[in-house]
């Protein structure tokens, strides 16, 4: 085979991977929007995918903190002490 058909290949190969990438980003986006819709919390698909996820975990962390620290027996803590 020659070098075009090697670079033509190629570029087929990343173009099916991109559309394969962007259906998966498409489902991930709409699964997040629907379990926010669940708690009351609407943004707009296209703000979803703008979404810095370092500080959206970071958020997550310290509300799962303030549930540890609101439910401490249902995260394992006897006597004021976690496990």
């Amino acid at each position: 085979m020659t070098e075009t058909g090697n670079y033509m290949d190629s570029l087929d190969n990343l173009l099916t991977a991109l559309e394969i990438y962007r259906d998966v980003e498409q489902q991930t986006v709409n699964r997040i929007k629907e379990i926010m819709a669940e708690h009351n919390i609407q943004i707009p698909a296209p703000e979803i995918v703008k979404i810095d996820t370092e500080k959206i975990r970071a958020r997550l962390a310290a509300g799962r903190q303030e549930q540890m620290v609101a439910e401490p027996y249902a995260y394992g803590a006897e006597r004021g002490r976690a496990r």
